[in-house]
């Protein structure tokens, strides 16, 4: 697939989000008012592999994140024309401790750009 996908065109897609009270499924909810309507939801669940599979099969829409990862044969990512929120996500460490090479490592694998001082 190519281009992008107006979701307001799909108004009676059925949905699969995540369990009510996640973050996945408030971003459905989101998205979707944004586009001009309610979804509605047929299957729940916090697992990108069952929400993949039930794309897979014809059993409605999904929004994934890129974390996510890639998704199986059959299924194609299509950017929406709706605006989908994003987030930072942060790595915990210990103070002090990323003077350790070990952990050092670890953080600029996570963050490929680069550091600002201070």
């Amino acid at each position: 697939a190519g281009g992008e996908v107006d979701l307001s065109a799909f108004p009676d897609m059925p949905w699969v989000a995540g369990r009510q009270g996640s973050f996945c499924h408030t971003v459905v909810l989101h998205v979707c008012r944004t586009a001009g309507f309610e979804p509605v939801i047929t299957h729940f669940t916090n697992d990108f592999a069952t929400a993949y599979g039930l794309v897979a099969i014809g059993a409605g829409f999904a929004l994934v994140p890129d974390l996510a990862g890639p998704p199986p044969e059959g299924v194609a990512i299509v950017p929406t024309t709706q605006p989908v929120p994003s987030r930072t996500i942060f790595a915990a460490v210990r103070s002090g401790s990323s003077a350790r090479p070990a952990v050092a490592a670890a953080l600029e694998a996570l963050d490929p750009l680069p550091q600002e001082p201070g």
